[in-house]
């Protein structure tokens, strides 16, 4: 599948999860700043930094959804495979709810953006 299909594919699963996902340009400064998962007034977000090349954006996107419980949703085949195959080779287990995903960060965090 082609990396723009994808991209577009897990914004969509975020949306349908309740995630807003939105692209900024990420400066970075004193305070570091990277994309992920994130709560903001009580809603839960995924941040991606605008420069990032789509398939970092991808990975991003997994690792994320990756720690997120999505039983309540219809997931196309295909997109549930890949997060899962991402959680069993990262050893992810899922949040109990997608604040809670939002929140807690694992140690050893896998993605890494400047």
């Amino acid at each position: 599948m082609e990396t723009a299909a994808l991209l577009h594919e897990l914004k969509m699963l975020c949306e349908k999860l309740g995630i807003n996902v939105s692209e900024r340009v990420l400066k970075s400064g004193a305070i570091r700043v990277q994309s992920g998962l994130c709560v903001v007034r009580g809603e839960a977000r995924l941040i991606l930094d605008r420069k990032l090349p789509d398939d970092e954006k991808v990975d991003i996107l997994l690792e994320n959804l990756a720690r997120v419980p999505m039983d309540s949703v219809f997931v196309i085949p295909h997109l549930r495979e890949k997060i899962d195959s991402f959680r069993k080779k990262h050893k992810i287990e899922p949040a109990s709810s997608v604040l809670e995903a939002a929140t807690v960060k694992p140690a050893g965090q896998t993605t890494q953006t400047t």
